[in-house]
């Protein structure tokens, strides 16, 4: 039945294609790329993934037992599945679904199950109607031993844009015909979170009925900035950026309160934007220079090379940044 239901949930291709730089066959059985080149038949394609499944169910069994997690038969045709669609990786990640499984569902209630599932539906960062659907089904089969998935109409979801935040998952599961209960919380530095806007401008209640699935947006009160700069006044053009920075963490002046905004811009400094605006972490310093750490990872990632490692203290050309 667990073999039957993978294969559904795969569908099947009678001649090979490609996903990536990785080529498929029959019910997503991976195969090279001139493998095949008369195609194959639905029996041929089911023995294909029955023996390649027989590898992931060692995978999983292996993890099981060195975790000490003990699943049912229809448990662990769920989660072969899942692993099947997914890879391995999830195996070594901190998450709510290798919690669960710790856990052995102890104490877990059934939307807590679907949203532990339920939130690995994403392709390329977004949030994929299939990956949604074959989520849920696992979820049933994991709850209820259901090969079909028929109470996953049980379910709707909400799909959170952040607009700007961030918030911990962007898809969340509930009970239909239920209240929400709940609604997740969103933060964005500098900013207040107001509520979850549906398509029609409406906010979102705890107390609403979760009728059907839905994307909403997150709404932002601005908090008060209290200016720490003398020399940057509301009527200067940079006001708002200054604002924006400062609010996000990733200026704070010189120790006597000042913003400098005539001075030139510093290779510290300029090192010190760049590398915390896109993505990296605060970095300290060596004792050499409050800079050093922020061109010592330019360096190590490439950003830079040495020819270019000039002056922390001296002014960086346009080009250069």
């Amino acid at each position: 039945a667990g073999l039957d239901m993978i294969a559904e949930l795969e569908g099947f291709s009678g001649t090979a294609y490609q996903s990536g730089s990785q080529w498929y066959i029959g019910y997503g059985t991976s195969c090279g790329a001139d493998e095949y080149p008369d195609g194959i038949t639905r029996e041929e394609a089911l023995e294909l993934l029955r023996d390649e499944l027989s590898g992931f169910s060692t995978s999983l069994s292996a993890w099981a037992e060195d975790n000490g997690v003990h699943l049912s038969q229809t448990q662990f045709d769920a989660m072969l599945s899942f692993t099947y669609n997914l890879g391995r990786g999830w195996m070594t990640t901190d998450c709510s679904l290798v919690d669960l499984l710790l856990d052995n569902v102890e104490g877990w209630s059934d939307l807590q199950v679907v949203n532990a599932f339920g939130s690995w539906c994403h392709s390329g960062g977004e949030v994929v109607s299939g990956l949604v659907q074959r989520r849920l089904t696992e979820a049933c089969l994991f709850l209820y031993g259901e090969y079909d998935g028929q109470s996953a109409g049980n379910f709707v979801w909400l799909i959170l844009d952040e607009a700007g935040g961030l918030v911990q998952d962007d898809i969340v599961f509930y009970e239909k015909g239920q209240p929400y209960g709940s609604l997740p919380a969103a933060e964005r530095t500098g900013y207040t979170f107001s509520g979850w806007q549906d398509e029609a401008g409406r906010l979102l209640s705890a107390a609403d009925t979760a009728q059907e699935s839905r994307s909403v947006t997150a709404t932002w009160t601005e908090a008060p900035w209290d200016n720490p700069f003398s020399d940057v006044a509301e009527t200067s053009w940079y006001y708002e950026y200054v604002k924006e920075l400062s609010r996000d963490g990733l200026v704070a002046g010189y120790p006597d309160g000042t913003f400098g905004p005539d001075d030139p811009v510093t290779l510290g400094a300029a090192l010190t934007l760049i590398l915390g605006v896109t993505g990296y972490e605060p970095l300290t310093s060596d004792g050499s220079h409050w800079a050093a750490g922020y061109l010592a990872r330019a360096l190590d990632e490439g950003l830079l090379d040495s020819s270019q490692a000039g002056d922390l203290d001296g002014a960086v050309s346009r080009l250069l940044i």
